[in-house]
This record gives C-alpha cells, sequence and structure tokens, in this order.
C-alpha cells in the first residue's frame, strides 16, 4: 500500500487549469505499445510508482499516489531565513507524502510489503526527517549525507526517493542506498537492494522501465502517459498522479486517475501566496468525479463531527489567548515521541494547530466548546482533542492533547 509513515509516527496516525494558457499535454502517438508483465504480488498491488528521468537538459520526475483516502491535499510552506520552501502532496492527515521544495529537489515516500530490521547505532531524529531534508537540503548529495548520519529505522516498513534538479536521484531504503546509473531511476513497493533477479517485483516497475528506455524524448506527454499507463483502481486508486519539471519550477497535476485534465502550479507562485493548505478537488470544478468524491466526504465528515460533538457557533471573543507553543513532556522526548511542541494560531475567528517539524502546516480545528478542540481526518488515521485550561487569574497555561490512547499535558511558554 503507498500510504507510508515512519515508524515512530505511529501514533499520529499560483494555480491555472491547463485548459487556459498552457494546453494539456496530449497523449504521444509516439508511445510505444506497452508489453504484459505478470501482475504484482498482494503485497505491492497497491502501492505507488516513482520515477525520475534527465537527458541533461530536462530532469523530470513523475509519481502516483494510490490509496483509499480520497481526501487529498497540497500545502504550502513558504521559505524563511532557516529553511527552503516546501510544498507537499498528501491527504487531511498532513503527513507528507511527496513533493518539492524552492531549490528543486522532489521527494515522494512508498510503503513497503515487508519489515527489515535496522541496527545501525545511530542517533534517532526526533521528528520527520524527510521535511528535514527537504527543508535543508538542493541537493541529493546532501540528502544521502543526512540519511548517513541518522538512524533509518524508520524506514523498516517504507523508502523515501528522492531528485534534485541536476538529474540526480537516490532510493532511500532501510539499509542501502540506490543511486541513479544512467537516465532514469525507478521505484516502486520493493527494496531493490533485496531483490536479485526481478521476480518479485511488480508490472507497474517493468511498464515504467520499459516507456522509459524506449523513449525518443523525456517529456510531460510521455510521463503523463506513464503515470496513465500503471495507475490504479478499484479498492485502493490512484487519487493524484504529479509530475515535475524540477529546472522550470512546475508541477502538472493530475486528479483521480483522469489525464485529460490537468493542473499546472507554478512553484515560485505558490510560495508568494503564503502558507496555505488546497482541497485537490477544488482545483478541478468540471470534474464530476471530483464533485461525488466531494459529496461522500461531506456526508462521512458530517457523521464524524457529530461524534465528536462538534459545536460550529461558538462564541470565538477568547480565542485570541489560546494562540502560542505548547511544550511536550521532555520525558516523552527523550523516549521518542515524534515532535516537542504544537504551534497554536489564530486567525479571523478561527482556531489552528501546526507541528513544524512534521511538515504539518497550520490546519483548523472544530469546537467541541469555547476551550475544547478537536481534529479529525476523513479516514480517522489523525484524531486528537486539545483541551486549554487557565490558572486562577484566567490566563491560559497549558492544554490537555488527548492522541489514540495517549494523554499528555503541554505546557504554554508564549
Amino acid at each position: 500500500m503507498k500510504r507510508f509513515y515512519f515508524a515512530s509516527l505511529a501514533v499520529l496516525a499560483s494555480f491555472t487549469i491547463g485548459l487556459a494558457g498552457h494546453p494539456n499535454p496530449v497523449r504521444s502517438a509516439a508511445t510505444p505499445p506497452v508489453p504484459r508483465w505478470p501482475g504484482c504480488t498482494p503485497t505491492q498491488h497497491y502501492g505507488c510508482t516513482v520515477f525520475l528521468a534527465t537527458d541533461g537538459d530536462t530532469v523530470l520526475a513523475g509519481n502516483s499516489e494510490d490509496w483509499r483516502n480520497p481526501s487529498t491535499r497540497m500545502w504550502v510552506i513558504p521559505p524563511t531565513e532557516e529553511a527552503y520552501g516546501r510544498i507537499y502532496f498528501g491527504f487531511d492527515d498532513f503527513f507528507p507524502q511527496g513533493g518539492v521544495n524552492d531549490q528543486g529537489l522532489f521527494f515522494d515516500g512508498l510503503a513497503m510489503g515487508e519489515t527489515v530490521e535496522v541496527n545501525d547505532n545511530l542517533p534517532y531524529y526526533p521528528g520527520n526527517i524527510a521535511d528535514l531534508a527537504m527543508s535543508e537540503c538542493a541537493t541529493v548529495e546532501c540528502v544521502v549525507d543526512l540519511f548517513s548520519r541518522y538512524s533509518r529505522s524508520d524506514l523498516a516498513n517504507a523508502q523515501l526517493y528522492f531528485g534534485d534538479a541536476t538529474g540526480d536521484a537516490v532510493i532511500v531504503e532501510p539499509t542501502a542506498f540506490i543511486r541513479i546509473d544512467g537516465e532514469y531511476l525507478v521505484a516502486t513497493n520493493f527494496y531493490q537492494s533485496q531483490t536479485e533477479d526481478g521476480s518479485e517485483v511488480c508490472n507497474r516497475y517493468w511498464i515504467a522501465n520499459y516507456m522509459l528506455e524506449n523513449a525518443d524524448a523525456y517529456t510531460i506527454e510521455l510521463f503523463r502517459d506513464i503515470l496513465d499507463a500503471i495507475h490504479q483502481e478499484g479498492a485502493y486508486p490512484t487519487q493524484y498522479s504529479n509530475i515535475y519539471d524540477l529546472k522550470a519550477g512546475l508541477i502538472y497535476l493530475y486528479y483521480f486517475h483522469d489525464f485529460e485534465q490537468v493542473v499546472e502550479i507554478d512553484v515560485q507562485a505558490a510560495f508568494a501566496q503564503g502558507p496555505h493548505i488546497v482541497d485537490l478537488a477544488d482545483l478541478f470544478p468540471d470534474s464530476s468525479t471530483a464533485y461525488n468524491l466531494q459529496e461522500r466526504r461531506a456526508q462521512v465528515m458530517a457523521r464524524q463531527l457529530a461524534g465528536m460533538d462538534y459545536i460550529p457557533d461558538v462564541d470565538p471573543s477568547g480565542f485570541e489567548a489560546l494562540a502560542g507553543r505548547y511544550l511536550v513532556p521532555d520525558a516523552l522526548v527523550a523516549a521518542g515521541f515524534p515532535f516537542d511542541h504544537l504551534a497554536v494560531s489564530v486567525n479571523d475567528g478561527q482556531v489552528y494547530a501546526a507541528v513544524p517539524n512534521l511538515g504539518m502546516p497550520a490546519i483548523p480545528l472544530y469546537t467541541r466548546d469555547a476551550s475544547t478542540f478537536f481534529y479529525t481526518s476523513y479516514d480517522e488515521s489523525l484524531v486528537f482533542v486539545l483541551a486549554f485550561e487557565t490558572d486562577g487569574s484566567g490566563s491560559v497555561t497549558h492544554a490537555m492533547f488527548e492522541i489514540e490512547d495517549m494523554e499528555m499535558e503541554l505546557i504554554k511558554v508564549d
């Protein structure tokens, strides 16, 4: 299955429509016919495909996102003096599944159907190391150096793919680095360092390799054809597909394996809009699929919110006092809890919570009463409650944070 998490995070559980100004890529008549290969094994059948190709002048990367959650998102984290800007794609639990930074470094994650024992005796990074790489690195060499210094035990059942604007690429496995050797590199849901004869790999891997090997040129049209050829349907359909032009700073986004409509995203223009979250379905207003999925999502979310005692019309007059940083207890951080603080902000009467070192943006919280807020994702992979408490003078001093079977006191520091 594609959706990946790091093992230690299991506790958490300018846009232009391509029809205007930038024509949709047309399916290439020159694309060679694709032979048929045996199907994927059960653990590989529902998963993503990631690939990069370069001819020296052009560097393109592509990925498909195959999962059962139709509540897909894009979120933009503009650059600062301390970190590169990042655009991430994923679901409404806001764990980055892939994305690109303002230096042209691209990444995507893949879940594995097997678990690898990792005994590297290296220090553990307390957070999302993929986000750390995207915020600090411009090149694959930087990524390899970073992952060489930290334990990869979080990748015991996952792997990460990184590519940069020079055409360099690497697959970061739990115990190996698979570097690009030639003009392209393809990854699906198996560890290439542990596959000797290719008998365990699925047809998505062979299809992408075949189409790249037989291509006359690496183009947007070719990459779209590859994504179309390897897209999934059924229980774990392709929710969205991306093509990244890493030198031009452009993203081509396709929604729910419909390759006739495309949205082009200019990376720098998106950063200029400031931090924001986009529901991918909203970018495809003419898509009947997007409309139907939104209707279904609305029904599911209405039931979930009612079950968590959502009250939409709470007086927001006291919300500003809630803003600040709330620290996780030191003992939990030392024991490997995946973040050290929660950042709470308020804007126009809406309370938001963010976890910066996980790459999680400021997400809007639902109100239960004037001091209790919660969040739930569509598939309930992320559900938490945040209850703010005050001292005798009425000042907010801490918040009780509940997630899964855990409850902890977060101390407000500013």
